[in-house]
């Protein structure tokens, strides 16, 4: 996009390859409008109608603009790049290396969709990308943003995407090779987001993908489990825990949860029908065997977990050691799973949650400029009593 500035007044003049001979049923799609340099730096929302399309020409005129061909003061972000703010770092290592700085979108590909950010939420493996966890797979090219899941509206979609639209609430992830959630504006895969119910809010919605994905893999693609399952879910009050249960309970599962002492009370509010304090592990053999244990926390020896099964029960971790995983090795009732085996199935968290069987307690919202600060801490390992999450 190319700003001139004449005198007091502004033109923002197209940049783009698209078709501008085209009629407006073609180019409002791929258009988005800007009221100011600041909107111009932060997608606005999207011309969808003929009636926008007036009302847009109408206010420009008010404004001083000038009308540059075609006749609306618009910008065309379908294959153009604009810069957006953005939480980045310049090399892997501790919370320092963050800070917020300008980046480039990328041209939109067939595939993606490009959202403008209104919620991110806050997830451990934000700063585990961030301290190279995962450089294996990801680009060597830097900066790289930080951040993964979050909430907002849909401003351009590429030529092959069906399951969302222009103007769409919707919530989503990133893919884990190239995060960057923490921004005004992002580019990812269509199939990585989907659209928000109308029952939960922004900040909910973005707190769901990555603990949903990671808990249904858990229950549903290693665990198999169904209405006549029994399940017992170490560490049921953290993050993925707490979604963990509220998907097999959704499916109608027997549910048991270990907690810390401090948190049984609450744990006994969320439905779950029996809560054990994590440290007595010898009173947790009162109702075994299970179906499924699944280890949230990652504390529980495999050995312990096997021995609460039943014979074709499954012992599920999150938190795979060397240690661990040579452990499971002798055993068919060890396995372990991550989020993005279960994020194809973003539509039924969303349904789901839509049927308010899933509740999200969050327990601080932060402002953009705050976000560093605040992700330090947590890291840190200061409590929140919640998720976090970023208004953007």
């Amino acid at each position: 996009m190319k700003v001139e500035k004449r005198g007091l007044q502004r033109v923002f003049i197209v940049n783009s390859n698209i078709d501008l001979t085209k009629g407006m049923d073609y180019l409002l799609p791929h258009l988005i409008y800007l009221f100011s340099e600041q909107s111009a730096k932060m997608a606005a929302p999207s011309v969808t109608s003929f009636r926008q399309y007036f009302i847009l020409c109408y206010n420009m005129v008010r404004s001083g603009y000038i009308p540059v061909f075609p006749p609306i003061y618009l910008c065309a972000i379908k294959n153009s790049k604009m810069k957006v703010k953005r939480i980045q770092f310049d090399r892997y290592g501790e919370a320092t290396e963050m800070y917020i700085g300008d980046y480039e979108l990328p041209a939109l590909k067939n595939n993606e969709v490009m959202v403008s950010v209104r919620v991110a939420a806050i997830n451990p493996l934000d700063w585990k990308q961030r301290k190279g966890a995962l450089k294996m797979i990801m680009p060597k090219q830097f900066p790289k943003g930080i951040g993964n899941d979050f909430a907002g509206i849909v401003e351009a979609i590429g030529e092959d995407v069906w399951n969302v639209r222009v103007g769409d609430e919707v919530f989503g992830t990133m893919d884990p090779k190239y995060p960057g959630a923490f921004a005004q504006m992002l580019i990812t895969a269509a199939k990585q987001v989907t659209k928000k119910p109308a029952q939960i809010s922004l900040s909910e919605a973005a707190c769901l993908p990555i603990p949903c994905a990671t808990a249904w893999a858990a229950l549903f693609i290693k665990g198999n489990i169904s209405k006549n399952s029994r399940v017992l879910v170490n560490g049921c009050m953290g993050t993925v825990g707490s979604m963990a249960v509220q998907l097999a309970r959704s499916k109608g599962a027997f549910v048991a949860g270990t907690c810390a002492e401090k948190d049984m009370e609450l744990a006994r509010n969320s439905g779950l029908n029996a809560v054990y304090n994590y440290a007595a592990n010898n009173q947790w053999k009162d109702i075994a065997p299970f179906d499924l244990v699944f280890d949230t926390s990652g504390f529980m020896q495999p050995g312990t977990g096997f021995s609460l099964l039943r014979p074709n029960g499954k012992f599920v971790d999150i938190n795979p050691t060397p240690g661990r995983i040579l452990r499971g090795l002798f055993s068919r009732k060890y396995k372990m799973t991550f989020a993005t085996a279960g994020m194809k199935h973003l539509p039924e968290f969303a349904e789901i949650a839509g049927k308010e069987y899933i509740k999200v307690n969050i327990g601080k919202e932060i402002d953009f400029s705050d976000a560093i600060n605040v992700i330090t801490k947590i890291e840190n390992g200061e409590k929140m009593n919640g998720r976090v999450v970023i208004n953007i």
